[in-house]
């Protein structure tokens, strides 16, 4: 056997591959959320562009309060009728199917004058002046069937009264429903540019005549606490949105004792805050003091029309209120 010498050691070299550790798929998931966001991103702006202004704003009001519409259209609620011996009559904004215009023309031509308002031409035309404006709002839309406008011996008078599918306070409540502060936040600018011309605001809070089972307060006194209540949050949230404290005069609670709807003393009507904005008291002898309440007037009319001026603008400035839906 041939002699082969020492032995050479043989070395095999294997290659072990080692796997990777599985990546995991959470990038995915964000690359779906961001198309998804980018796909309805691009569906709001092709709606926006191809949509008409109403279609825009039935839209948006179907967001905001889905109660009170249907198809895309406003449902206007059943007014109250019997206004309890009101020294006037009453207007109820609530009336759709027309532009404002048209309803601002239609109420100037069907208003009845009432020998109780003394046929006064300025409270009249503030009152016009102010209805334009209420009937102008895009936000005040949904809302306008709960708000009423007069003129009393003691000046203007808007009234905001409940809805039975919309009321303004939780049962038994003052804490206001958030669409309330909006209906607040947006008339207080209207508010606060009417009494420049020496008219303070009377906030009286209305219940019915309903013990509610959820209130806090002894059943004896609990209408006339929570009235007060009621009305010193519609007050909070005036002057947050911009009413100066000078420019209210009194914050009342009356109960149950001034209903609305005399033959149904629980009807949600009677449910209401009611804003007064109440003439100065004057010498109606005296020509200096009837001037001087001319002026007034005047001051309080130019007001109002720099503010409806302002809210066509384009690029209109006012602050928008605290609980917006877009």
């Amino acid at each position: 056997m041939e002699n082969l010498g020492p032995k050479t050691p043989i070395i095999i070299r294997r290659v072990v591959r080692r796997r990777h550790d599985d990546h995991g798929g959470a990038w995915k998931v964000a690359m779906a959320d961001f198309a998804l966001a980018m796909m309805a991103l691009f569906l709001v702006l092709w709606i926006i562009n191809n949509s008409s202004e109403e279609q825009r704003m039935a839209i948006s009001g179907f967001f905001q309060d889905p109660k009170a519409y249907a198809d895309g259209k406003l449902m206007p609620s059943s007014s109250p009728i019997d206004l309890g011996g009101s020294p006037s009559v009453m207007t109820n904004l609530g009336d759709e199917g027309t532009n404002a215009a048209d309803t601002v023309l239609e109420l100037r031509q069907n208003r009845i004058r009432s020998p109780d308002n003394n046929d006064d031409p300025d409270s009249e035309a503030l009152k016009e002046r102010i209805e334009q404006l209420i009937v102008a709002s895009q936000r005040l839309g949904p809302f306008r069937n709960q708000i009423m406008i007069d003129i009393t011996r003691e000046g203007l008078r808007l009234q905001i009264i409940d809805s039975r599918d919309r009321p303004m306070f939780a049962s038994g409540s003052a804490d206001l429903q958030f669409y309330t502060e909006d209906i607040l936040w947006e008339l207080a600018p209207i508010l606060s540019v009417a009494l420049v011309g020496g008219m303070r605001l009377v906030i009286t809070g209305h219940t019915d005549n309903e013990r509610g089972s959820n209130s806090p307060y002894p059943e004896d006194d609990n209408n006339w606490k929570l009235s007060a209540l009621r009305a010193d949050s519609a007050r909070k949230a005036l002057m947050e949105a911009g009413l100066e404290r000078k420019q209210i005069a009194e914050v009342v609670g009356v109960g149950d004792t001034q209903p609305l709807d005399l033959a149904n003393p629980q009807a949600p009507a009677n449910r209401r805050i009611v804003l007064l904005l109440q003439n100065p008291p004057i010498d109606q002898q005296d020509p200096q003091a009837l001037q001087q309440r001319q002026q007034g007037f005047e001051q309080s009319l130019d007001a109002l029309q720099k503010l409806q001026e302002q809210r066509n603008r384009a690029d209109n400035p006012y602050d928008n209120p605290p609980n917006l839906r877009e």
